[in-house]
Parts: C-alpha cells; structure tokens; sequence
C-alpha cells in the first residue's frame, strides 16, 4: 500500500485487480470498487467527505498514469497496461466466460447508448442485464429500483465525482448487487475517444497533481 495524499492505494496488475474482483463477486454483502484518476485525488484533498467514500471502498484500482508515477511506479508493463485498459479489457472477458450478468449505469441517455453499443460490439458473450440513465430517473428511490429490476450482480458505473461515491454509500443497503465498480469518467475497454479531447485539462490536471503529492510528501515527512 502507498499513501497517495491521504488514500492508501495497492499496486497491483491487471491481472490481480481482476482476480480480487471476481473473489469480491462471490462474497456478500455488496462490495464497492473504484478505478482511480487523478483528478479524483485532487477532489478528495478539498473534500473530506469525498476523500472518506474513497476511503471505505473493498479495492481502489489505478486508473491513472500520473498516480502510478507518483506511487514511484515506472515500469513499462505497468503503464501499458493503463494505456490499455488491460483491467477492464481482462475483467469483460472474465465476466462473459462467466456468464455473470452485469449492468451499466450512466449520467446521460447518450452515454449509456455508446457504452452498451460498445460492450456489445467488442464484448458479444457479456451477459448485459440492462443499462439506465441518471438522468431518466425522477429521484434516488425511482434510480434504486431500477437497477434492482436489472437483476445484475456487477453494475458499471460512469458518473461522475462525487456524485458517483455519494450514490453508492447512500444507497449501499437498498441496492440488490454484489459488487459495484466505479469507473468514473474512465473509459471503457473498446471505447473509441478522440485523442485530442481535452488535452490542454488533462496536462494541468497531471501538473496540478504532481504538485499536491509533491506537497503533501513534504508535510508528511
């Protein structure tokens, strides 16, 4: 484990990040996971609430060079692995061979429409349950009830922080899955994206980054 500005984060491969997922499936009470990006870190330094969610969660996956760089992590298997998406490209496989049924949730109609196209194309024996939309749902209650007539046992989350980690702790008790993974604004595995999106954000965001671990590195020692 290392401490990256307060979270304590595993290095582990994809393969073993799948493993632990599957182990977590077969386990009860619903298990709650997250991929890890750094613009995340950076908003759980400003809010302790949010910092708490990520805290409480079964397995928190490195989704993001900058913090496996930061975590003194420069092996060239590892970073490819996150280029990638080797986790989630091994655990879509490991769930289709499986036959466990999965859902996706989303924060827009459009997004969950090219997430479930994707998963489809890329991932044909995937044992898709359904997807929904937050922003179809009338309230928490009404989002709640529809992920549990999916009938899924994993549910792929794509909201965005903090909402995604308020949803899930607030509504851990009601929600009828084993395992909830969090992939935030990460892609998913097939996901075709333009290269140049946001490029000018996401260096800030590695720069601003760099320099809050550098920082909180300091204070500690």
């Amino acid at each position: 484990m290392k401490d990256i500005m307060g979270i304590e984060i595993e290095n582990m491969s994809a393969a073993s990040a799948v493993r632990r997922i599957m182990g977590l499936l077969a386990r009860e009470p619903l298990s709650v996971c997250t991929v890890l990006r750094a613009d995340m870190l950076l908003l759980a330094e400003k809010d302790e609430e949010y910092r708490e969610y990520l805290s409480q969660t079964a397995l928190r996956i490195v989704g993001d060079a900058a913090i496996l760089k930061a975590m003194g992590e420069e092996r060239k298997d590892r970073l490819e692995e996150l280029e990638n998406h080797s986790f989630q490209t091994q655990l879509l496989k490991e769930l289709s061979e499986n036959g466990r049924p999965v859902a996706v949730l989303t924060e827009t109609e459009a997004e969950k429409e090219k997430t479930v196209e994707n998963l489809k194309r890329n991932y044909p024996s995937l044992s898709l349950a359904g997807a929904f939309s937050m922003e179809t749902s009338d309230d928490m209650d009404d989002a709640v009830n529809h992920i549990n007539g999916l009938d899924a046992e994993l549910v792929i989350a794509k909201l965005p922080p903090p909402e995604q980690e308020a949803f899930i702790f607030s509504n851990k008790g009601r929600l009828n899955i084993r395992l909830w993974l969090g992939l935030g604004q990460a892609s998913v595995a097939g996901e075709k994206k333009e290269k140049t999106a946001g490029f000018l954000e996401n260096l800030f965001i590695k720069r601003l980054f760099k320099k809050k671990v550098n920082q909180y590195q300091e204070e500690k020692n």
